[in-house]
């Protein structure tokens, strides 16, 4: 009398199920938190660029930019008028987004630096933030007000970069967003100077003014 083949899973079948059950999941799992990390960089950015033009909107009224920024979720207004409501803040951390300005009574340049946890987003080097942004270059994006470059004391060349015809010099741009502003090659070893007391490297950045503020009517 013939037996019936058993339909029984062997115990290595059951394992070689269980792990390629399990190479699924961590796929799965690695796949989702990569796009969560990338959703949250673009939150980020749109953040930014929502910041930055709230701040346009008030230099437009005060002919200032703010010394300090709202905290998480609140009202950003100036007088009676409200440029932007819920201040965004990091989507992750819930931590502010770190804000510079010029140390003057009325600042005229404004600089807002966040780290984007995607290394590889090709944002990075296009902010010009891919050798560091920000205090102590420890941020990789940011924005800022057209006067004034977002990498900032970051960028450090080597003797030959720019357009200098001698090798031994670097380009700077001397007195940068400021109409007597000019390029210079100087030589290496001068570079630490310039840079020290607010020169930068490369081409001076076209003199686009920050919004002039339009004086509103007054109510009647």
């Amino acid at each position: 009398m013939s037996r019936c083949p058993s339909s029984a899973f062997t115990l290595t079948e059951i394992l070689i199920s269980i792990a390629l059950m399990m190479t699924l999941t961590v796929a799965v799992v690695l796949n989702f938190q990569g796009q969560m990390v990338k959703a949250r960089d673009v939150k980020r950015k749109a953040n930014l660029d929502r910041i930055k033009s709230a701040l346009y909107d008030r230099f437009m009224d005060s002919g200032c930019y703010p010394k300090d920024l709202p905290g998480c979720d609140q009202s950003f207004t100036f007088n009676s008028s409200n440029y932007l409501t819920n201040w965004p803040c990091d989507p992750k951390t819930r931590s502010p987004y770190v804000y510079r300005v010029e140390d003057a009574s009325c600042s005229s340049w404004f600089q807002i630096y966040t780290m984007l946890e995607n290394e590889e987003d090709p944002d990075i080097a296009n902010s010009n933030c891919d050798q560091g942004c920000g205090p102590a270059c420890a941020f990789n994006y940011g924005v800022s007000s057209t006067n004034i470059r977002i990498d900032e004391g970051c960028y450090t060349p080597s003797a030959g970069s720019g357009d200098c015809h001698n090798d031994k010099q670097i380009m700077i741009c001397h007195r940068p967003g400021e109409a007597s502003q000019n390029e210079l090659c100087v030589d290496d070893d001068a570079y630490a100077d310039h840079m020290s007391h607010g020169d930068h490297i490369g081409h001076c950045p076209e003199l686009v003014p920050s919004p002039t503020p339009t004086a509103k009517p007054a109510k009647k």
